[in-house]
């Protein structure tokens, strides 16, 4: 047999021994990504597309995000012991496996961290987060300010036109002597039509305004979330329609004194979009006075119905004894009438 024959066996050997050598080696790197994964509940694997491992560095950043918002309010908070996320943050940079322990010790870390700042989350600090120049327009936080902001500016403007159009056609009208009688008439329904829209405006502008404020007060607090936009369009919705229908059911305001101020219903309207608690509270109160109303009819028809049982019975027992035919007639009628109010 030639040197290179018997080369080429030793050669198929070392690759075999090279193949058993890589394949021992995933066994145990999958045996020890895998299965520690499995078993610790959540393990980085060997692999950076791993989705548990995925999940516990979403994890470390998150409690970083956090931390970072504490180092910049007060400082790291002394009350919560942060070594098991150091050692983890640690390990996971190695690419490093996690141990039961230390996972749940960051777990416990994280959630230490959000029940000692409520209302605050990753997501809110990252939407709350300006940019490298100090900015935030190009994040989707800032898109809703600057769209907020025109919107506010524009029912500013209709506010503003919707007066100065009642206000011409209440002093500019023509005082010639031509013939204005059908122009005088459309103008009577452009200013109707924009006296009946005013409310709706102001109510619109006070929604506005108190999104405005709210919207103010979560981003200096580092609690406001882009999800929650949804129920700031349903706000201003929910405060024009209160504009509009506030003027239905009411006209005067009452005050500490007991005096009732008179509002204008550009004034009620702003107040019902700013407070659309001042709408519910006020059908709260007339459909309480309307059911005690009923109810109270409900109670005098009653209470009258009995006091008539009883004088039809003093009657009865007088028409009884009473000797004079005349008497026994006239109180006959009596009775009569009260029986058919009680069956009225």
């Amino acid at each position: 047999m030639s040197s290179s024959e018997q080369e080429g066996p030793r050669r198929d050997r070392r690759g075999d021994d090279a193949d058993g050598g890589s394949d021992s080696d995933n066994v145990n790197g999958n045996g020890n990504g895998n299965g520690n994964g499995n078993g610790n509940g959540n393990g980085n694997g060997n692999g950076s597309e791993d989705g548990c491992g995925e999940r516990i560095r979403k994890l470390l950043d998150d409690t970083t995000a956090l931390l970072d918002y504490a180092q910049e309010f007060e400082g790291y908070p002394p009350e919560i012991d942060l070594t098991a996320y150091f050692v983890a943050k640690e390990k996971t940079d190695r690419k490093e496996l996690l141990t039961t322990e230390e996972l749940a010790g960051v777990v416990d870390c994280y959630r230490r961290l959000s029940r000692l700042y409520p209302g605050i989350s990753p997501r809110t600090l990252a939407a709350t987060r300006p940019d490298s120049d100090g900015r935030m327009r190009d994040s989707r936080t800032g898109k809703y300010l600057i769209r907020l902001w025109w919107w506010t500016g524009a029912v500013v403007m209709a506010v503003i036109g919707s007066n100065v159009l009642m206000y011409a056609i209440d002093t500019g009208r023509p005082s010639s002597g031509l013939d204005w009688t059908h122009w005088n008439t459309a103008l009577d329904f452009i200013y109707e039509g924009l006296r009946h829209t005013e409310p709706f405006l102001y109510g619109a502008l006070g929604a506005f305004a108190f999104v405005l404020r709210v919207t103010a007060t979560r981003l200096y607090s580092r609690t406001f979330d882009p999800a929650r936009i949804g129920e700031h369009v349903n706000r201003i919705v929910l405060g024009t329609l209160s504009g509009g229908a506030i003027v239905l059911f009411v006209s005067q305001i009452p005050t500490d004194q007991g005096a009732q101020v008179a509002l204008s219903g550009a004034a009620l309207g702003f107040l019902a979009g700013y407070s659309i608690d001042f709408l519910f509270g006020t059908l709260d109160r007339v459909i309480c006075a309307l059911l005690a109303n009923d109810a109270g009819d409900k109670t005098g028809k009653a209470a009258r119905a009995r006091r008539d049982a009883d004088v039809v019975q003093v009657l009865d027992d007088l028409v009884a004894e009473q000797p004079d035919g005349e008497a026994r007639r006239r109180l006959g009628e009596v009775i009569e009438t009260l029986r058919q109010r009680h069956q009225a």
